[in-house]
């Protein structure tokens, strides 16, 4: 049997092509009857609040034709924001010349490395730190964010 959130995801993503936005993540917190879910999107640009509405409402009519929360819930439709975790390879693309902070493994070792990202291929992203060009594996990447000016 498919947990939770496979169930929403599966829900959600014919809605998320249909309106040309980008899935990043989805988190369900809370026990049922009382279950917090929040669905993140982002697109070229920067999503929208209008976007978010429309994707919620959109979002909602499915929940409760397919009743895959008994009780109450809550939905939430929003940015990722700018302080979030980089993981799929768009995310690596759509931020393409920024600065970044990586924790990857590599050879049965917790590595880190810093540099701006220059190129992201099918599955790797390589990184130019300040003595090196690093190509690292995305599915070895187990922590990305993004250095902030501030």
């Amino acid at each position: 049997m498919k947990n939770l959130i496979e169930q929403l995801r599966e829900l959600f993503l014919p809605v998320i092509e249909s309106e040309g936005v980008e899935f990043i993540d989805l988190e369900v917190k809370g026990k049922i009857g009382k279950h917090v879910i929040k669905v993140y999107v982002d697109e070229l640009g920067g999503i929208t609040l209008d976007k978010c509405v429309t994707l919620s409402r959109k979002f909602s009519d499915r929940l409760d034709t397919e009743d895959l929360t008994p009780g109450k819930y809550r939905l939430e439709v929003s940015s990722p924001g700018v302080n979030r975790p980089l993981k799929t390879t768009p995310d690596f693309s759509r931020n393409s010349g920024k600065e970044v902070k990586v924790i990857y493994e590599e050879e049965l070792k917790e590595q880190s490395f810093e540099g701006t990202i220059i190129k992201v291929l099918n599955e790797a992203v390589q990184i130019q730190g300040k003595r090196e060009i690093k190509e690292i594996s995305i599915s070895n990447i187990k922590f990305c964010k993004i250095k902030l000016p501030w």
